[in-house]
């Protein structure tokens, strides 16, 4: 029996009789009735754990896919508290305390004649933005301010892909600025173009990740399309495939990834693994722009990061040229260097049963066609500036020998050179050096984005 405690009451005062709450939490209970509780309590929680361990191995039953529903609740219900906060691009805790802003290494006479373009978070307004960047001093020549109301109801209204779209967080990625001044983007699974000064001029559904052009000035982005390829997938299944589309906003190719995989003969690393209902997460379509030895103009590179795999594939045949699994683990961002080889952005992530993590420190791997080799020129720089990039992430080497590096989760943006000396770096960060996501960074080089360049520095918005 627990006593209650003793109230002690100021002289001269009356002493209230106890609250409905106090007899409740103070009454009597039997040691019987304690441990009958205790003990169901501890078989419930056996039994829940059992099925959803049956759920895991595959059991479909509906007291299974309760089960594992309801063990998932605290994951979304932490999902959509982060999505709703009111700092929803903020970093996790981790790496070095950086001001925020543009810094040029004085000890390097260097002067960058590139721009960066980016997406930030504006704290003040809660809302992204993308903004073009001169790299010689710093200098911010324009900020973009998409309308989010209008994409975000258009998302909802056309995505292949609504519930991530309702569970997401609007935020323009990896921009490019147009011969117009004006930008292309992906957000909340729309291809979305604006003009200089941010108003939507079209858009079109079920885009994400990557945008690249080909020599017609076309874009080259993955998409999600409808699965036609399998008929035992749920209906959270996404088949990723690759799309093709005019600058005025139409449609000339798109293929999803399952179809390309069955007729090329990969059913064992689609149908003999696991079942995944995101199996490929392509995150990058790099299209080939010249002929050479092991490839053919309007080829393209291909990275599916859940498969840890750079794939060549041939859209005027539908044919698989090549792929390759590994050395790279989780990798982003495929670019063709010449006519033997391609680099790769490779993250080095480890899918572990409770979480990811990097292998080390990230790296930037070339792959040669010629013998088949595998070379990291830029390891030391990414040891030197702890480049372990878990998720996301550019890496673009630039024709003198350095790398530009987009560390998306810490926020920075770098050009280093071989030894892994810094030339500039760029950090999303507030004045407590809190740091904040950037979404997918381009760097432009001054001759192929010269008239972009000018048009955008010549036009007025109202």
């Amino acid at each position: 029996m627990v006593d209650k405690p003793e109230r002690s009451v100021p002289d001269g005062e009356d002493l209230e009789p106890a609250s409905p709450l106090e007899r409740f939490m103070y009454r009597s209970v039997p040691l019987w009735i304690v441990l009958l509780v205790v003990t169901t309590g501890l078989l419930t929680t056996w039994g829940f754990g059992a099925l959803v361990l049956s759920a895991e191995r595959g059991d479909q039953s509906g007291l299974d896919r309760l089960a594992r529903d309801v063990a998932a609740l605290p994951s979304a219900v932490k999902g959509n508290l982060t999505n709703s906060s009111l700092e929803p691009f903020l970093s996790p805790p981790g790496g070095a305390p950086l001001s925020g802003g543009f810094w040029k290494n004085p000890d390097d006479s260097f002067v960058d004649p590139g721009f960066l373009l980016t997406t930030l978070y504006d704290r003040e307004r809660r809302r992204p933005f993308v903004r073009l960047i001169r790299l010689a001093d710093g200098a911010t020549i324009r900020d973009y301010q998409p309308d989010i109301d209008t994409l975000t109801r258009l998302a909802r209204e056309n995505s292949t892909q609504a519930s991530s779209v309702e569970g997401g967080v609007f935020s323009p990625g990896h921009p490019d600025l147009l011969d117009d001044g004006g930008l292309a983007f992906t957000v909340l699974f729309l291809m979305v173009r604006t003009d200089v000064c941010a108003r939507t001029v079209w858009s079109s559904p079920g885009h994400h990740h990557s945008i690249e052009r080909d020599d017609s000035e076309n874009f080259w982005t993955p998409i999600v399309v409808p699965e036609q390829g399998r008929d035992d997938v749920r209906p959270a299944y996404r088949n990723d495939g690759v799309s093709l589309m005019t600058p005025d906003g139409k449609t000339l190719y798109a293929r999803g990834l399952t179809q390309i995989f069955l007729d090329n003969g990969l059913e064992g690393l689609l149908l003999g693994r696991p079942y995944n209902d995101d199996p490929f997460h392509l995150n990058d379509v790099q299209p080939v722009t010249a002929d050479g030895p092991y490839w053919r103009r309007g080829d393209l590179f291909l990275s599916l990061r859940h498969l840890s795999m750079v794939m060549l594939f041939r859209p005027s045949s539908g044919k698989v040229i090549w792929w390759k699994i590994g050395p790279w683990l989780g990798q982003h961002d495929v670019s063709v260097l010449d006519d033997h080889r391609i680099a790769i952005f490779d993250n080095r992530t480890v899918f572990g049963s409770e979480g990811s993590w990097v292998k080390g420190n990230s790296r930037q791997l070339v792959f040669d066609f010629s013998d088949g080799s595998v070379t990291s020129p830029w390891e030391a720089g990414f040891r030197r500036q702890d480049l372990a990039v878990v998720s996301n992430g550019r890496g673009t080497p630039l024709p003198n020998g350095d790398l530009f590096v987009e560390d998306t989760v810490r926020g920075q943006a770098l050009r280093m050179n071989p030894n892994g000396e810094l030339r500039w770096r760029y950090v999303h960060a507030d004045d407590q050096k809190r740091r904040y996501w950037m979404f997918w960074s381009r760097y432009l080089d001054p001759v192929q984005y010269g008239a972009a360049i000018r048009a955008t520095v010549a036009a007025s918005c109202p």
